[in-house]
């Protein structure tokens, strides 16, 4: 349905400037509703014990809305920021609603990681610009 209300050229649908769908795209936006849609799902718990569940759904929408953008993102650096922004309700998840005492750890852990990973792909990034004029799938 979604897809069919907007232009539609061949294989790929134009949302925006810098926002577009493609099959690809469309296919990891319905996996991640599916998965949000899951995670909602498994809080049972927290919604009985009313452990912070507004905090919990509201964490969760932000993670749908950003990963949203970061698949229908058309340029680079567009998907870059909003892949980024994307961690932010992910660790919050982990670290406010994880059920391990290593979850603190593990926030940790996909900090470092994702920092020490992503600023090489922020330089390449760069490079492209400088030498193409263009961050533009």
């Amino acid at each position: 349905l979604f897809m069919f209300k907007l232009s539609f050229s061949g294989i790929f649908i134009s949302l925006s400037y810098c926002l577009g769908v493609d099959l690809l795209s469309f296919s990891l936006i319905l996996l991640s509703f599916w998965i949000c849609s899951l995670m909602i799902l498994a809080s049972e718990n927290l919604y009985k014990s009313n452990y912070y569940w507004s905090v919990f759904l509201l964490m969760v929408v932000f993670l749908m809305v950003s990963l949203f953008l970061t698949f229908s993102a058309l340029n680079m650096f567009i998907f870059y920021l909003f892949f980024e922004i994307s961690l932010i309700p992910t660790l919050m998840l982990i670290i406010g609603w994880g059920s391990q005492p290593e979850r603190i750890n593990a926030g940790v852990y996909l900090l470092f990681y994702t920092l020490l990973m992503s600023l090489p792909m922020m330089v390449g990034l760069f490079y492209l610009y400088k030498n193409f004029y263009s961050l533009d799938f």
